[in-house]
């Protein structure tokens, strides 16, 4: 089509109102839902993907930011102990340790919250027990949530 910035020999394939698939908000979705047709876990192919609009996955967004963090902590205290640094490299000192328990509470925490029996229970939304302080030396930096 001419006017669309193609040469004129160009084919061009398009769909109005696609953003089901060609957004990644819309393909996360749909792939969600394909569970119900088909017996695939999109996990599987899929990277990891929040619709920041949705309140619910926005929170499931920052849950898994901070465990990640966790892991972080905890990976550079298996390998360098009492010497380990931040997400910077920036030596924590007599820190580590404080960063360390911090991590395992929050983690510890976190699988409390996964592993709710009964789904009408109420999970304890305490943000895994931590300040924001805290979660600043956990995460390395000012915590912004």
């Amino acid at each position: 089509r001419q006017g669309w910035g193609c040469a004129c020999a160009q084919i061009v394939n398009h769909f109005a109102a696609n953003s089901h698939v060609t957004t990644k908000v819309g393909l996360t979705r749909n792939l969600r839902n394909l569970r119900w047709f088909e017996d695939v876990d999109m996990d599987e192919f899929f990277p990891r993907s929040y619709d920041l609009h949705d309140p619910e996955e926005l929170q499931d967004f920052v849950d898994d930011f901070k465990m990640v963090a966790v892991e972080n902590v905890l990976a550079r205290y298996i390998e360098s102990g009492a010497e380990m640094g931040n997400a910077f490299g920036v030596p924590l000192g007599d820190l580590a340790e404080r960063s360390v328990q911090l991590a395992l509470l929050a983690g510890e925490a976190f699988v409390r919250r996964c592993n709710v029996l009964d789904l009408d229970d109420e999970a304890d939304e305490d943000d895994n027990g931590l300040t924001p302080a805290e979660w600043g030396l956990v995460l390395g930096e000012p915590c912004p949530v």
